[in-house]
């Protein structure tokens, strides 16, 4: 097969090399060695979980992934999830906003197969109500500046954190990443 002038082999074809050379008067030919187009393992990629900032009884969580493969075979995904550092029974890319709770720390990893290999592993973090009063943790949020004293560094917030990284509301600011903290007197 050719594919745009290349040469396009698939999967599992026998391919060998035969060449004949000429002196003018006697051809000759020789052949090389057999070789066996072999499986390349599908990769997966840019993990996300949705929405950015959960809170327990309202927001499921979602993971995201991109996957591909080369040789266009069909990718089967594995989810899992871990709660605060440990592997739960959980094996969807959802998890319903009544099976979270807010404080908890969730990771979703996820493996791709495409039948004959197992490709990479990624994983993606969120905390639960990281953006609530009292909570601490990861957001983004639109900045309104920084603040440092002795003791800590705060984030000013403009607005809610709907906006995706890098988006901006009517150019006068842009979302940045990093956690935010609201703290109350001890």
């Amino acid at each position: 097969d050719t594919l745009d002038g290349l040469t396009h082999f698939e999967r599992d074809n026998d391919i060998s090399l035969v060449v004949t050379a000429n002196d003018g008067s006697v051809d000759t030919s020789m052949t090389s060695s057999t070789l066996t187009v072999i499986n390349t393992a599908p990769t997966v990629f840019n993990p996300i979980i949705s929405p950015i900032a959960p809170v327990a009884g309202l927001d499921d969580l979602e993971c995201i992934v991109q996957s591909s493969d080369i040789d266009g075979d069909p990718i089967t995904l594995t989810y899992n999830w871990n709660v605060n550092g440990s592997l739960t029974s959980y094996q969807s890319n959802v998890i319903l906003s009544s099976e979270i709770a807010d404080g908890e720390i969730w990771e979703c990893v996820v493996t791709c197969d495409d039948g004959t290999d197992q490709g990479n592993t990624v994983s993606a973090t969120t905390t639960v109500g990281a953006n609530l009063a009292n909570a601490t943790g990861g957001s983004l949020c639109g900045s309104a500046g920084t603040t440092t004293n002795s003791q800590h560094s705060l984030t000013g917030c403009l607005g809610d954190t709907t906006l995706s990284i890098g988006e901006s509301s009517n150019g006068t600011y842009t979302l940045q990443s990093g956690s935010h903290y609201i703290y109350t007197p001890e």
